[in-house]
């Protein structure tokens, strides 16, 4: 996912949800460091299978993680 595409979705995720893009990107993120973070062994050893190079950038995470939905 670019730059803009992820601009365009947190802008539109704001407005859908009254709130700023700013304050939904910082969500996102917040979202994605937590699940970073886990002690999840199992989620841990899908992390290293889906992002090999370590904790992705909030587009990648959010781009790799929608491929995996749309595959269940």
């Amino acid at each position: 996912m670019d730059s803009k595409h992820l601009e365009e979705l947190t802008k539109t995720i704001a407005e859908r949800n009254g709130t700023t893009p700013e304050a939904v990107r910082r969500e996102m993120e917040a979202a994605r460091n937590s699940a970073w973070d886990t002690d999840d062994s199992s989620a841990r050893g899908r992390q290293k299978v889906l992002f090999p190079a370590g904790k992705p950038q909030l587009s990648e995470f959010l781009e790799v993680i929608a491929k995996e939905i749309k595959k269940a």
